[in-house]
């Protein structure tokens, strides 16, 4: 009986992955837009800078419904941090980061063309300069964002617009990143 029970669940396991993977559509291009970037929780008082996002995407699309959504993206983040000197004016400093990004995301289409998008997303630290000057080795080399935006998708053209919130501290008392992005792309196959 149990053998039996095993079986027919493999079975059904294996009728059901060949009903939703046999119109599967695997496609991929490239991807680029602008960052709005800024350091969350940090002890300083911080302000948006502006970056940029570039790489590869892919998508596998399993019905008109629903898709898994890849990314290899260097994107740069960070922060303006407001001080103050000795006397009480205020400077900005620039403090730059630059990551690969890797987003994982679960697209629902709806309409057709546009979807809600949802994922983590794992960024590995590439670069980081505060006033020109490294402080790679000061920060975390590896970063966990959650990830939600909404998209559209028609023919060879995409876009996105997305929010990456972090939720891990860069490094001890900076902060989180929080990039809010604008992303256009082209399928190319």
């Amino acid at each position: 009986m149990i053998k039996a029970l095993k079986y027919w669940s493999f079975v059904l396991f294996i009728f059901m992955n060949n009903c939703l993977f046999s119109q599967t559509q695997y496609r991929w291009g490239l991807a680029g837009g602008v960052n709005a970037a800024r350091l969350i929780n940090s002890t300083e008082d911080t302000k948006p800078i502006n970056g940029f996002h570039v790489g590869l995407i892919g998508e596998a699309k399993y019905n008109n419904h629903f898709g898994i959504k890849l990314g290899a993206l260097s994107s740069s983040k960070g922060s303006i941090f407001k001080e103050k000197d000795n006397l009480n004016q205020i400077h900005e400093k620039e403090f730059k980061l630059t990551y690969v990004d890797i987003p994982i995301l679960a697209n629902w289409y709806f309409l057709k063309v546009f979807s809600f998008q949802i994922g983590t997303q794992t960024s590995f630290l590439l670069n980081a300069e505060y006033q020109g000057d490294s402080v790679k080795n000061k920060l975390k080399i590896t970063d966990i964002s959650m990830v939600s935006g909404i998209g559209f998708d028609a023919y060879v053209l995409n876009a996105a617009i997305r929010y990456n919130y972090g939720l891990l501290d860069i490094g001890s008392g900076i902060g989180k990143n929080s990039v809010l992005q604008i992303t256009l792309g082209l399928w190319i196959k």
